[in-house]
């Protein structure tokens, strides 16, 4: 993930991500999913709001709104999908919630059988077109993936971001 936006925060929300599939795993509703993450997120230090709204805007006029999953430090969009399987549909409401929202970054996490990473950078903020998106981890390995997390959870501790997670990843792995 070389393209520049904002790397280091979706790679925080991201190993916020694992660490929820590593205790929740798959199965329950979106919104157990949301309210573990905003326990993480708020662990890691990252400003969350979640179901945040935001305008659909035609000519100027308000025609309609979204409730966002999460908006992370003002400049990431964060849609949360949970089910067996990750639909197409997904991904392009991703996409209109990024050009409603006039923001350049977002991420689609799936709590499915495999944990599904899609990151999406627009290329501008009128352009529908993403620069970016990638299929994260679900072919790999669960001890790969948990190696993932327990590389960024160690970046965070060592520049003291998020203690907090490091000593619950560490209660996990016994």
């Amino acid at each position: 993930m070389k393209d520049g936006k904002y790397v280091e925060l979706t790679e925080k929300i991201i190993g916020c991500f694992y660490v929820a599939y590593s205790e929740l795993g798959h199965g329950y509703s979106e919104s157990v999913y949301a309210s573990a993450l905003a326990i993480l997120f708020r662990q890691a230090g990252l400003a969350a709001r979640r179901e945040h709204v935001v305008d659909v805007l035609f000519q100027g006029e308000r025609v309609g709104f979204y409730r966002l999953d999460f908006l992370v430090e003002d400049k990431v969009i964060v849609e949360l999908k949970a089910g067996n399987e990750l639909k197409e549909g997904g991904r392009a409401q991703l996409l209109s919630y990024l050009r409603s929202s006039k923001k350049e970054v977002g991420l689609l996490l799936h709590f499915g059988p495999d944990p599904v990473v899609k990151r999406v950078v627009m290329q501008s903020r009128s352009s529908a077109v993403p620069v970016r998106s990638v299929r994260c981890c679900s072919a790999v390995s669960v001890s790969a993936r948990i190696c993932v997390i327990r590389s960024l959870i160690t970046c965070w501790s060592t520049s003291g971001v998020c203690r907090s997670l490091s000593t619950m990843y560490e209660f996990n792995r016994r």
